[in-house]
This record gives C-alpha cells, sequence and structure tokens, in this order.
C-alpha cells in the first residue's frame, strides 16, 4: 500500500514523504501511527480498521497500533470538563484536552524506546501521540523534534499550558510558513529552535492524470470548470465556492463547478441540500465526486480552468501546490498560512472566508480574462518547482534530523543513523 496514515492529509503527508525520502538516502526510519482510517475513529468507528502490526512501506518500517475509544457517555464528560478548564484557565486544561482528544495507543511509548532511535519527530497538535513522543524522547534521551501544524485561529493553544511547555522545549519545531514562525515566536518558542520546513508535491505527480474526465462526465470541450478539491468541510468554503458559482450563473456566465475530494457530515447533509435547492438547469452544472482516486484528482486539475479553496482553517495548503503544478491559478482564503504562500496578484488570488460576492467577483476574473488565469498560473507553476517540490522538503527535513542526531551521537558516543516518526 502507499499511505501509512490514518485519513492521510497535509501533516501525515509531509510526514510520509520526508520518510520515504530519508529512507532513499539509506536512513532507518520507523514510523509509528495507529490501525484508524480516519480521525474521526477515535471518536466513532466508521469501519473496519487496518490490521495492527509491522510492515515495510516504501523503505519505512510502519507499525500501527491498535487504538482505544472512550465511550460516547466519556466523551460527554470530558467534553463538558474540558469546557469548564478552558473557560476558568484552571491547571491541567493541556492534558485533559490531550485525553479527550487522543488516540490512545497502548505500547506506544514502550516500542518507541526500544527501536533505540536517534531522533523522535512528531505531529500533530493537540493529539496525544504529540506528548507520548517526547515522553518517549526523554525515555530514549535523544533529540525530539515536533511539527505542530498550527491552523488560523487556534486560540486555545493559548490556554494550554501543557502543549506550549512542550513546544517551547523540543530540540526544535518545523513551522510550515512563515506565518507560523511567527505565531511561534509570539508563543515564546525560541527562535533559533524553530525551522522552516514547508510542504511539497512530486514534480512529475499529474503524469497519472485520468485524461478522459470531460467525456466521462459529459462536460464540452469549451466548458470551463471552477474546481474545489479537498475534505469537503464548512471551514474550507465548499458551499461557499458553490454559492459564487450560483452568482455567477445568475449573470449567464456558462461554467461547470466540481466539487471533488473526501466527503463528510457536512457535505452529506448541508452541502446536499444546497444542491437540491437548485434550479435543475443549474443542478447539471454542479458535478460531486466524493473520495476520488489520485488519478481522478490530478484529471481534475488538468481539466480545470480554475481552483477555488477559499479555506480559513489551511496551515500551509497543499491543494494549490497540486493546482500551480498544473499551470492554473488559485484563488485562497486571505489567512496567515496562506498569504505566507499565495502571493495575491502574482501566482494567485485571495479572498475574506464567507465573502461570497468577492469569490464570485475573483473566479469571474479569472474565467473571464484568460491572460491573467494564465500568468497567474504559469508563475505558481515556477513557484512549485523551485521551492515545494518533495526532494526540496526532504532536504531541509534531513538537514535538520541528522544535524540534530549527529551533533547527539558526537556527544553520547553513537554510531548510525536512524529515526522515528
Amino acid at each position: 500500500m502507499h499511505d501509512y496514515y490514518p485519513a492521510i492529509g497535509g501533516s501525515e503527508l509531509l510526514f510520509q514523504k520526508i520518510g520515504e525520502g530519508l529512507a532513499r538516502r539509506g536512513v532507518e526510519v520507523a514510523v509509528f501511527t495507529s490501525t484508524a482510517r480516519g480521525t474521526g475513529d477515535f471518536i466513532r468507528s466508521h469501519g473496519q480498521p487496518l490490521p495492527a502490526g509491522t510492515e515495510n512501506v516504501n523503505g519505512v518500517n510502519v507499525r500501527r497500533f491498535r487504538y482505544r475509544q472512550f465511550p460516547p457517555w466519556a466523551r460527554r464528560g470530558l467534553d463538558v470538563a474540558s469546557h469548564l478548564w478552558s473557560t476558568n484557565h484552571w491547571p491541567g486544561y493541556g492534558r485533559l484536552k490531550a485525553l479527550w482528544v487522543g488516540p490512545h495507543l497502548p505500547g506506544l511509548v514502550r516500542q518507541a524506546v526500544g527501536s533505540s532511535p536517534h531522533l523522535i519527530a512528531a505531529t500533530a497538535a493537540p493529539f496525544l501521540p504529540l506528548y507520548k513522543a517526547a515522553q518517549a524522547a526523554r525515555r530514549a534521551d535523544v533529540p525530539f523534534v515536533v511539527m505542530p501544524c498550527l491552523h488560523p485561529g487556534d486560540r486555545w493553544l493559548v490556554d494550554n499550558p501543557a502543549l506550549l511547555n512542550l513546544l517551547r522545549t523540543a530540540d526544535a519545531v518545523m513551522a510550515l510558513t512563515p506565518y507560523e514562525i511567527l505565531f511561534l515566536r509570539a508563543l515564546e518558542v525560541p527562535a533559533d529552535r524553530i525551522r522552516l520546513i514547508g510542504a511539497g508535491v512530486a514534480a512529475d505527480a499529474a503524469a497519472s492524470a485520468d485524461r478522459d474526465l470531460r467525456a466521462r462526465f459529459g462536460i464540452p470541450a469549451g466548458e470551463p470548470i471552477v474546481l474545489f478539491c479537498g475534505r469537503k468541510e464548512e471551514g474550507k468554503g465548499v458551499q461557499h465556492v458553490l454559492e459564487a458559482m450560483v452568482r455567477l450563473w445568475q449573470r449567464d456566465l456558462q461554467a461547470m463547478v466540481v466539487l471533488a475530494g473526501a466527503a463528510t457530515d457536512y457535505s452529506r447533509t448541508h452541502l446536499t441540500r444546497l444542491i437540491g435547492r437548485l434550479p435543475a438547469e443549474w443542478r447539471r452544472r454542479v458535478v460531486i465526486r466524493d473520495d476520488i482516486s489520485e488519478a481522478e484528482k490530478w484529471g481534475w486539475y488538468r481539466e480545470c480552468d480554475v481552483l477555488a479553496h477559499p479555506s480559513h482553517i489551511e496551515s500551509f495548503g497543499i491543494v494549490y501546490l497540486e493546482a500551480w503544478l498544473c499551470g492554473k491559478p488559485v484563488v485562497g482564503g486571505r489567512t496567515g498560512p496562506q498569504m505566507s504562500l499565495i502571493a495575491e496578484g502574482r501566482d494567485g488570488l485571495l479572498v475574506r472566508f464567507g465573502d461570497v460576492d468577492e469569490l464570485a467577483m475573483q473566479i469571474g476574473r479569472l474565467l473571464e480574462e484568460s491572460g491573467l488565469a494564465a500568468a497567474l498560473g504559469g508563475a505558481g507553476r515556477d513557484k512549485v518547482l523551485r521551492h515545494y517540490t518533495w526532494e526540496t522538503i526532504v532536504d531541509r527535513a534531513a538537514e535538520l534530523y541528522l544535524s540534530l542526531a549527529r551533533r547527539h551521537e558526537h556527544t553520547n558516543g553513537h554510531g548510525d543513523h536512524r529515526h522515528a516518526q
């Protein structure tokens, strides 16, 4: 199998690519993760879990641990207690939140220490394994690296002394964007321990794209396509993309909208209701694709004219890299992380979250001004190839990991290179 993390997303994909890149360079890498198929399984199971145990995936030794769930009544109690602790600023809130979020992976610390690592890296906040990884690093007396993947509006972090202490005492903290670096420094994380890593995309990824999507879904060759690609949740603005398209259809602008990516309870209920209320003529212009393959995802990037992803919850935004790789212009949300990635007016456009009129204006502008769209998409592609291929990201992480490990080896007399994630 190719993916070895539950619900492969930005932080998990980044760790996977770093691990595989290090393995190709002769570094022994072990990944510890859960048997869950998605982070939602930590609250309520959504199907058969992955098998527990160890296997080698793309040169990386992957160890999956069975996770424990709190019963519903216990989760409700922890939810109430967590809210009370946060509201009243009582001691111990950080630990309580970690217990509430989970996942609980019995044996993780013991196995991590037993693997004799020379460095332990962990992601992402506020999940419990972050703390367990730090505990394992202390027991093994090795450097600890954390990638928190902080999102806009993570105000809970300020009231979480346990996580703040973990970030401030880690040997290194990997940041995704310059915005996150500023955020971390404001939280008094030592500046000399923060490293900008970013995220990436494979330079040849689009070669796997499906090439028959227009024919398969009955989209005429000249019909513009606006694409939303990503997990279909409210915070990513998928509903706003649909509403913006309604504004454009009201102006008689002819275009299709493709809403592609992982389905959620939100998309199955709220989004379905929104589409159901549309006139039949407009419903025919909406293509819904849930839980698509990599080949289909890249096929939509190749076919689309604009990527509209006006999220306000991204810690980075790999979707923009993917669209740029195919030379397509992007419309993102005007948040710190996205403003760090997208140079407005040079390789993309930004909108305020929830401002449907502004979103419709910017999408319409890109559909009507082909020269602007081509210029933004071309600049984005150049940026990706210069700064955001996986090889470049692995280089940055490898430099950090190996410098810490070698420093530790020099101090303690160890002689090989090994790290656990």
